[in-house]
């Protein structure tokens, strides 16, 4: 039997960029909940079963298709709608200069959206355009002032706008075909699911019906007052409270918890209302909201200073757990801080928990990192001596001899001369300068200012928030200037978000 190909999922638009997320609360805190997948969302990948389920004079999801253009009639207006919304909901205090580049960030929203929807146009599904007009409109009334757009109405809601040529019963290449009436099922256009189909996923329902996480079946998508069992059955936005679809309250309506209010509201002695301006921790701020600001490389804590983690403090102090405060680092002889933390230059005896000046060659390592004194490394063995040579397993800190790199595989840790681009890599230490190892496996060039990047090993520099409301490569900061973490700064600055605030849901999508 002919097998459906794997749809691969090319992302949402609701990663939580930590460009607008800089936890005031513990670093360890989880994030705030994520919402559903945006318009970029395609189809997860699937295991559907073998037998045609549906039935075969099931009503059209939408008219005979009317061509269209992906990029204009779907990608553009939407991403549009992100940004502008964005914008209205003062996510340009997170980037650079405090205002978003509108324009920048279309066209870079666009072209995610075109990365995730383009795979089906490029396979052979064609635009329709009344219904990828229809579904941004969708998109517009179904989502919260300052929320984020859900995927739920994308896959239920919106009638498909990306569809395989292919009729009721021949062969297709892309999830939706017979002009949208049709799901391709094991490589064969087969009638959309409807009530009580089997489903993994709302890519085999047909519109106006969602694929049931509590059932497992097709159910029709819930409006106000339908039962339901989990907020997925239902609407955007309505949510599924006390077993029914519902409405979330507006300001001064009544509640008991902030999931019982709007997005972007919080409960307050019974009623829904609306956030303070600042915010010490995401509980304080709305529903789908976190607190946090832009962050920049500012100066480290002195003593006292309130502190998250140790990288916050001066070199000489370390992040007290009990207090939450820069204390001085413990000196020699004086029993270590959390089992690991003494003065630069000593490190923590393993054998009696004190701070000891660092064992030299052949003495057993100290606790934590620095392991040794000099230039020298901690084996396996946990003794200290020459860094290792080339074909040696890597220290237990992944380092080696002068010139060398740490491969990784599935034997352990070997020191390896560097990998050069476009040789196989297992992480960014197993290539040369210059060069990270990338997506594909393979040792490739840094990314020059201004490129793309998610995280700051990709970059020759380090990778920022831009005017776009995206990361992009930019040179090494100084103080004052963005970053994401605390290793993007130099050794004397630390990365933080000095003013915080409640961050709108609709930041989070950029």
């Amino acid at each position: 039997m002919v097998r459906m190909p794997v749809f691969r999922s090319l992302g949402a638009l609701v990663l939580l960029s930590v460009l607008a997320i800089a936890s005031c609360s513990d670093a360890h805190e989880d994030p705030a909940p994520t919402p559903d997948a945006g318009p970029d969302a395609t189809p997860p990948p699937y295991e559907e079963p073998t037998d045609d389920a549906g039935s075969p004079d099931a009503t059209p999801d939408a008219p005979p298709v009317t061509e269209g253009d992906l990029e204009r009639d779907y990608c553009t207006p939407s991403a549009a709608l992100i940004c502008s919304r964005a914008q209205a909901c003062g996510c340009g205090t997170l980037v650079p200069g405090g205002a978003l580049d509108l324009a920048a960030c279309t066209a870079r929203v666009s072209a995610k959206c075109m990365a995730a929807w383009g795979q089906f146009v490029t396979a052979g599904a064609k635009i329709d355009k009344a219904a990828a007009t229809a579904c941004v409109a969708k998109l517009d009334v179904a989502t919260p002032a300052c929320g984020a757009p859900s995927g739920t109405v994308v896959f239920a809601s919106c009638a498909p706008f990306a569809i395989d040529p292919a009729k009721m019963g021949e062969t297709c290449k892309t999830p939706y075909c017979a002009d949208g009436s049709g799901r391709c099922v094991a490589g064969k256009c087969t009638a959309a699911g409807r009530q009580g189909i089997e489903c993994q996923d709302e890519f085999r329902c047909a519109s106006g019906f969602v694929c049931s996480p509590a059932e497992g079946t097709c159910v029709p998508q819930g409006a106000a007052g339908t039962a339901c069992e989990v907020t997925e059955e239902c609407a955007p936005p309505l949510a599924c409270l006390g077993g029914s679809c519902v409405a979330l309250g507006a300001i001064g309506a009544a509640c008991t918890e902030a999931g019982e209010c709007a997005v972007g509201l919080v409960c307050a002695a019974g009623s829904c209302a609306a956030p303070p301006p600042t915010c010490a921790q995401a509980s304080d701020c709305g529903q789908g909201q976190s607190c946090g600001g832009a962050r920049t490389c500012v100066a480290r804590l002195g003593g006292g200073g309130a502190c998250v983690e140790d990288r916050d403090c001066e070199p000489t102090l370390f992040c007290d757990d009990g207090t939450r405060a820069c204390t001085a680092r413990p000196a020699q002889d004086e029993p270590c801080a959390r089992g690991t933390v003494c003065a630069p230059g000593l490190g923590c005896n393993a054998d009696n928990g004190t701070c000891l000046p660092l064992p030299g060659e052949g003495q057993p390592c100290a606790a934590a990192e620095p392991f040794c004194a000099g230039h020298l490394g901690c084996s396996a063995d946990f003794v200290c001596g020459t860094l290792p040579a080339p074909g040696a397993p890597c220290t237990i800190d992944s380092r080696c001899g002068d010139g060398l790199a740490c491969d990784f595989g599935k034997d352990g840790s070997v020191c390896i001369v560097p990998r050069a681009a476009g040789e196989p890599c297992s992480s960014d230490r197993s290539c040369g300068a210059g060069l990270h190892c990338g997506g594909a496996g393979v040792c490739e060039a840094d990314r020059p200012v201004g490129a793309a990047c998610t995280s700051s090993a990709e970059c020759a520099g380090s990778c920022g928030p831009d005017k776009s409301g995206g990361l992009s490569c930019r040179p090494a900061p100084a103080a004052g200037d963005p970053c994401l973490v605390g290793d993007d700064c130099p050794d004397a600055l630390r990365c933080a978000a000095l003013a915080t605030q409640c961050i709108a849901q609709a930041c989070q999508v950029l």
